[in-house]
Formats: structure tokens, sequence, C-alpha cells
């Protein structure tokens, strides 16, 4: 799996152009889907300004309907138009779209070279592309080492996260045949990892890569 950030500067104007350019900052599109009636639902992110985005939108001729979630979401379904079908069409998972006027930083998660390759080429005919560095996606959960992921895996299984627990860390030491300090530093090491990729999730964070 691969990881990629791509970055757009569309020639066709839409309506998150023209939105972000009059609130004068950007907005993260955290989810897309496309429907098979040819229509798009995408939630946004919005720090501020969410209700006068929210009016203009509504008041748009290419906008069908717009809901409000949470302190700073819109859930929006329009016309599907722009990268969300085509990371779509190329089996690809959206992280996260950056958007302010007319350029775009997609984050976007692909199952090969081949697939980001295909929609790179298909990103070309919405205007100039460059793309970032690509990453390896690691095969482990937030990038924990194999040890880690074993004794977080026997540590869940085990029940020492329930309440109360079933067992605990001098067993789960004495199961791997290391020391109890050796073990609690395993812990401690992947649950960080852990906690850092769901606060980024939950964030919808863009992680950008320095173009090359």
């Amino acid at each position: 799996m691969l990881r990629s950030t791509v970055h757009i500067d569309l020639n066709t104007d839409y309506v998150l152009n023209e939105v972000t350019t009059s609130i004068g900052h950007p907005i993260t599109i955290t989810r897309g889907e496309v429907h098979r009636d040819g229509t798009l639902t995408f939630i946004a992110e919005v720090p501020d300004s969410r209700d006068e985005i929210a009016l203009q939108m509504e008041e748009s001729d290419v906008v069908d309907r717009v809901g409000t979630i949470g302190d700073n979401g819109l859930l929006v379904r329009k016309p599907s138009s722009g990268a969300t079908p085509i990371i779509c069409k190329h089996n690809g998972i959206l992280f996260g779209i950056n958007v302010f006027g007319t350029k775009r930083i997609i984050d976007v998660l692909t199952f090969s070279r081949a697939d980001i390759r295909h929609m790179v080429q298909e990103f070309e005919e919405l205007g100039q592309v460059n793309l970032g560095k690509i990453t390896q996606v690691s095969n482990r959960p937030a990038g924990l080492s194999k040890r880690q992921q074993e004794i977080v895996e026997k540590a869940l299984q085990e029940g020492y996260y329930d309440w109360p627990r079933e067992t605990d860390a001098e067993e789960l030491a004495a199961e791997f045949g290391i020391t109890h300090p050796t073990l609690a530093e395993h812990l401690r090491k992947a649950e960080k990892k852990l906690i850092e990729q769901a606060l980024h999730t939950s964030q919808g964070e863009i992680f950008e890569i320095p173009i090359e």
C-alpha cells in the first residue's frame, strides 16, 4: 500500500474555489463517496465561518443538499466532479483534501504505483499537477514494530485493557520471557503511536510531503 500527496492547481471553476476564496482560508474534505446516480457526498471540516459557507453552498445551483455535523463539519451532496471520482475510480482511499481557491492538496492511499500514476494522468485534465513523495505504508497499524504489535495484540486478547483487568503486566512479561520494565516500554511506545494515529485520523490531518 502506498500513501501519496498530490498538488493540483485547477483550471476549472468549482463551488469550493469561490467559497474558500470569499472566506479567506482553506477547508479540509475528510471523506468523499461517489454514488451510483452520479452524485458525490463529502464531509468538510471548517475551522470557522461554517454557517456562512453552508449558506453559500445552499444558494449554489450545483449543490443538492447541505447539512451540519458537530461544531465545524458540513455534509454536502452535489454532482460528482473534480478529484474525488478519479480517486474512487482507481481504487484509492481519500485521507483528505485541503482546499483553498483553485489549489488542492490531496492525501490518498492506493494499492500500487500504477494506481497513483493513472490518477495523476486524469488529474492533469483538471489542471497543473505535482506529485509529492510516495511512501510505503506499513502492514502494521501506526508503524508498530513486529514486537510491539505482538505484545499489544496479546495484551488485548488477555484482557489487559479490560476493566477490571484480567491480566497484569507481570503475567504478560512472563509469557514473552522478558522483564516487566521491557514489556512496559514496548506497551508505552506502541500506545503512543496508536493514540497519535487515532488523533491525526479524527482531525482529518493533511500531511504535506515536499514536492520532488
